[in-house]
Order: structure tokens, then sequence, then C-alpha cells
């Protein structure tokens, strides 16, 4: 089904792409100065399968009033009437990585429970929550910036909370195209630039996962793409994201602090 009719819409207008952080920081800003509580985060490839997504996910929000961001539950775009649907996304672990990833939905992740961390193709978020912490951050442009949320989220005292009251539909990669191309590059960069933002043991985790997910991009371009040629621009962003300035520090990226 589609989204539910809304009474009224707001477009944002942007001469140039600012990237997927920014352009949630930007609609964000304009929706808590006019006195929103929650914010609903959505992908421009999603498709909201259950259109009461909101009063649901709000519901679980009130429930958990420690918690800063709530996430639906996440299928794959493509679907077969005569097959259980493929779950894409429901939360995952900083160390251990995505829950529920290609998994036959048979009711498995129908109970609510705490995640390390969301995904930024659909998030309800409380509005107090990121005035105190921030949102994204804009350095990131594409990739990974709900990782370091979630870590500033969670060392700030909140929590990120999955819900199966909430589901949509995303087809992932939509906009920077295939796994071993630039999205592999842009990915590599942002590990980077996150092991530089986050110390102790947050730090140690996001280092592991980018050992494993920078490994699996080199040995998918060698084996799988046949391209070892592609290993140059990982090379290539790996350096782009340990020499990225990062002048601003963590408490300084709040709504207040995000002029445009």
């Amino acid at each position: 089904s589609s989204f539910p009719r809304l009474r009224e819409t707001t477009l944002i207008h942007l001469e140039h792409n600012v990237g997927c952080a920014q352009g949630y920081n930007l609609a964000a800003q304009y929706a808590v100065r006019r006195g929103a509580d929650f914010l609903f985060l959505l992908n421009n490839d999603t498709v909201v399968v259950n259109p009461d997504i909101l009063s649901n996910m709000i519901g679980t929000a009130r429930q958990f009033p420690e918690a800063v961001a709530i996430g639906p539950k996440i299928y794959d775009w493509k679907q077969s009437k005569a097959e259980p649907d493929v779950i894409q996304f429901i939360g995952g672990r900083f160390i251990g990585g995505i829950l529920g990833a290609h998994q036959k939905d048979h009711g498995q992740f129908d109970q609510v429970r705490k995640v390390d961390f969301l995904s930024g193709a659909a998030m309800l978020v409380r509005a107090a929550a990121i005035k105190e912490i921030g949102l994204f951050d804009p350095r990131f442009f594409v990739y990974l910036e709900e990782l370091d949320f979630a870590a500033r989220a969670k060392r700030a005292g909140h929590e990120l909370v999955y819900t199966p009251d909430g589901q949509v539909r995303h087809k992932g990669r939509n906009s920077i195209g295939e796994r071993y191309g630039p999205y592999a590059e842009q990915s590599t960069r942002n590990y980077m630039v996150l092991i530089r933002l986050h110390s102790g043991i947050q730090g140690l985790q996001f280092a592991i996962r980018a050992v494993t997910v920078i490994g699996k991009s080199i040995a998918g371009s060698i084996m799988v793409k046949h391209e070892p040629r592609k290993l140059k621009g990982i090379i290539t962003a790996m350096g782009e994201g340990l020499r990225l300035k990062l002048k601003e520090t963590n408490e300084e990226l709040t709504l207040h602090c995000v002029k445009y």
C-alpha cells in the first residue's frame, strides 16, 4: 500500500547535492524549528508497506522513552506472492553485523528489541534527542552516517529500538551503484572517518568491522568481479578518509551548529 496522504507537504529545494546525511539534517532542522516531536527519515528508494506505520512507531517510541530512534522491519524490494518476504534489515550490532539479513520472514523477528544501530533508510527519530546529540555528520555524505549517529546516541545514554509494527521495502544502493564499485569506495572512505571519530571500545569495534567489510570488498573486486584495478579506487578512498580534516568535535554536531 502507499504511504498515507499527508495534509501538507513542504519541499526544500537545494541548489546542489549535499548528500544523504546533510539532506536529512536540513529537513530535520526545518521540522524541529516548527515544533516537531518526531522525525521520520525515509529514503527515496523505499515504499511503505503498512499505512499506519507512523502511529505504530510513535507508539513504540512512547513505550521506550530512553530510545532516541525506532526502526521498522525492512524487506528486500523484490517480493513473491508464493514465498514469504525476505528481510533486508531489522537492526545491527557493532560487532556481529546486520540482523535478519537475507532471511525469509516467518515471524522470527516479531518482537521489539534493542539494537546497536538502525538503518538510515527508514528511521523514526525523537526530536528532543537530536537537539542534544545532533543528527547525521555531513562529512559522511552517504553511508555509515547512521553508525556514527548510533555511537554518539549510545554514548549519551540513549537506546535504539527495532519494532516489527512498521514495515518498508528498500532497494538499497540505488543512488550509487554496484557493490564493488562506487559503493565499496565510499564505504571504505567512511569507515576510515568512523574509526577516527570514535575512540575506546567503539573505535575498536568499528576498526574490526572495517577490516571485515573492506576485506570483503577487496576479495569481491578480485574474485567476483575479476577487476583487480578496482583496488586502486578502494586504496584511494582509504587515503581520502584518513586525510579528511576533522575540525569539529562530535559534541559540536548539533542542529544548532548546522548553518546553511
